[in-house]
């Protein structure tokens, strides 16, 4: 970094590049936020907003007219490189943001945000840098377990804004658990859960805003649909079999097929769906008639959560979905231990005890790093996803 006529911006995360100039450019009223292209007018109004509440400064959004020195002007720019890239230039000629796509140019404005200055008895201005930045890792996620400590959706839009600033692209909803289910499934509306007397599902219109108050900011949200045991709330009283899903039931699958299509509906932006995949005990399953009349028409010799999980994301793929599941499965997925899994699965280790990540990355899978603890030494790597 260069830096020069001032103190460095406090940028989080720090770019990969910024150059400080000598000079500011005011930002007051007169001026406007210009989406030269209008796909990001929904982006124009949030950084109005969020501009205003920082210093109480509003800049009327645009997405016509010439940019003149004191708008901010955002655009696309196919010569980005990385898909989140951006450039943030801030001189004599006036203040834009460029990305590759939406989502870069996301990453720009927030950039841009935290550079703006106020107080000490100075007017509210941008001081003159160039910033060039990407990110490191293309999933960077926070996970946030509605089922079990509820949320209303009116709880989770600050959360949306803090993943914005920090750059955070997917938030990961854990949607149903033993305590309830939140996601309001039409088909199965009896699903739906209450706890104490009070209602514990999101509605639909509920989730639909939630989605595109993300969608508005860059951010991604991630449905997570928990099995086929770790507690799966009332899923069991359609589908169960003692502690968790009748994995060896085509029904289950049928049920599960409806369920995931209603979750791609909604969350229709996200290229994600995290099927769940941790801690059961499957060894009651398979011991009954119908269990073994499947089992033999399948070609299964066990296996029951590789088996699982192998069914849930041929589904997801119908969807045009990619899947995500806990690192639950034993051995490494690779055939030792259980039948090898599509390799093209992100796997998310948070415990590296079912499945070291390092040796998930060996046997070609794609990890979402997400320890819950404090791992021996041995099981600590450094993996990175689809660098």
């Amino acid at each position: 970094m260069t830096a020069a006529a001032g103190a460095s911006p406090n940028l989080v995360p720090w770019p990969t590049s910024v150059v400080v100039g000598s000079g500011y450019v005011n930002l007051t009223a007169t001026g406007r936020i210009l989406a030269v292209d209008p796909g990001l007018a929904p982006l124009a109004s949030v950084l109005s907003d969020e501009i205003y509440l920082h210093t109480t400064v509003r800049m009327a959004a645009a997405t016509s007219g010439t940019a003149t020195t004191g708008d901010i002007v955002l655009r696309l720019d196919d010569t980005i490189s990385a898909d989140e890239g951006y450039q943030v230039t801030v001189d004599a000629a006036g203040m834009v943001v460029a990305g590759k796509t939406y989502r870069g140019v996301a990453w720009g404005t927030a950039t841009l945000l935290q550079a703006i200055e106020t107080g000490n008895g100075n007017p509210v201005r941008a001081p003159y840098l160039t910033v060039i930045d990407r990110p490191v890792a293309k999933y960077r996620g926070l996970l946030i377990d509605v089922a079990r400590q509820w949320h209303p959706v009116e709880a989770l839009r600050p959360i949306i804004e803090m993943c914005r600033l920090y750059k955070i692209n997917c938030l990961q909803l854990h949607l149903n658990d033993q305590e309830s289910t939140v996601f309001p499934f039409l088909a199965f509306p009896q699903l739906a859960s209450v706890v104490s007397g009070k209602r514990r599902t999101w509605t639909r219109q509920e989730v639909v805003e939630l989605v595109k108050y993300a969608d508005d900011r860059g951010v991604t949200l991630v449905p997570e649909l928990e099995g086929p045991s770790h507690h799966s709330g009332n899923l069991r009283t359609i589908w169960g079999r003692g502690s968790t899903l009748d994995v060896f039931n085509e029904n289950t699958y049928t049920g599960l097929n409806t369920l995931i299509g209603e979750l791609c509906d909604v969350f229709a932006s996200s290229p994600y769906i995290h099927l769940g995949g941790d801690e059961g005990d499957y060894s009651a399953l398979g011991t009954t008639t119908d269990e073994q009349s499947y089992m033999a028409a399948q070609g299964i010799t066990g296996n029951a959560l590789g088996h699982y999980i192998t069914r849930v994301d041929r589904i997801i793929k119908s969807y045009g979905k990619h899947t995500i599941c806990w690192e639950g499965f034993g051995g490494d997925g690779s055939g030792k231990g259980v039948a090898p899994l599509p390799a093209d699965i992100l796997v998310m280790p948070y415990e590296s005890s079912y499945n070291p990540a390092d040796n998930l990355v060996t046997h070609g899978f794609s990890v979402i790093m997400s320890p819950t603890g404090s791992p021996p030494a041995s099981k600590i790597c450094d993996c990175r996803l689809m660098t």
